[in-house]
């Protein structure tokens, strides 16, 4: 899109990309942790500030007026409805091709794959050195038994695969198939934790409290690990569940770059994610 600042816009350019991508920032964040609205409440309004001295500037463009955003709500609610009926009726017709043996096996499937990845990484690291320390006979050795372990888990997994066949159309009792259960658990996940984290930020307070006043070590100890998020480091997840004192969204530590520019109409860099003030 292209902007211009208004009459009297005291920002350049590249502060108003900068302010456009905390914004964004903090409303993809807020995804998942919805209370840095209230963390980072200055930076948003400083944010706005400068993003409310500039105006888009492409030929011909015309803001929506009130009544067209709203009726685009209703037609986006209208649509968000029909979806749901739809799916509602396949669901319902696809729970007498439900197939407990079918299901089993693909939870099967899911299960093995994983046990083989780690056995994979077990035999690159053997093969690469990693423990310099064991002994060379040693070493093959394992290679070798590992490398037969994967080669029976992978029969394993091609004989389940034949039962399961298409992984994304196994249906579960209720008819939902696995991307609608997957949605729908992170959903739940999402509220879940929102709810149990918001709890523990209302207690931080009162536990820092405690464990200052605490003349116990074990005591204070305990009372620092509800608050403290734990020290752990992984080399096979580079994610974490975040603790209230964390920031935590996927992809959100992209970089911005910013295209050098002046006051006169701006092409300003497509970015993914929310682009305006929230509802």
């Amino acid at each position: 899109m292209l902007v211009a600042p208004k009459p009297g816009a005291t920002s350049t350019f590249e502060e108003y990309v900068a302010a456009r991508a905390t914004f964004m920032e903090i409303s993809r964040d807020a995804w998942w942790n919805p209370w840095v609205y209230q963390d980072r409440a200055l930076v948003e309004r400083s944010a706005l500030a400068v993003i409310e001295q500039w105006q888009r500037a492409e030929p011909g463009f015309r803001q929506r007026t009130d009544r067209e955003l709203e009726e685009m709500l209703d037609d986006a609610g209208r649509r968000g409805e029909e979806e749901y009926a739809v799916a509602a009726a396949r669901q319902e017709q696809d729970k007498k091709r439900y197939d407990p043996e079918r299901e089993q096996a693909r939870l099967l499937v899911l299960e093995q794959e994983s046990i083989l990845s780690r056995q994979h990484e077990e035999i690159a690291d053997l093969q690469t050195g990693r423990y310099p320390a064991m002994n060379e006979d040693r070493r093959t050795t394992k290679i070798a038994e590992i490398e037969q372990a994967a080669n029976d888990r992978e029969r394993h997994i091609a004989a389940l695969a034949s039962i399961v066949g298409s992984r994304e159309d196994v249906v579960d009792k209720y008819g939902r198939l696995p991307r609608e259960r997957r949605e729908a658990n992170l959903l739940r996940y999402r509220l879940r934790r929102e709810h149990k984290v918001r709890e523990l930020r209302a207690r931080i307070p009162e536990l820092k409290a405690d464990a200052a006043k605490s003349d116990d070590r074990t005591e204070r100890t305990r009372l620092r690990s509800e608050y403290k998020p734990p020290n752990r480091t992984s080399k096979r997840s580079s994610t974490y569940f975040p603790w209230p004192g964390r920031t935590y969204a996927p992809n959100v530590h992209d970089q911005h770059r910013a295209t050098a520019g002046s006051h006169h109409p701006t092409k300003v860099p497509a970015r993914p994610g929310p682009t305006g003030p929230r509802g």
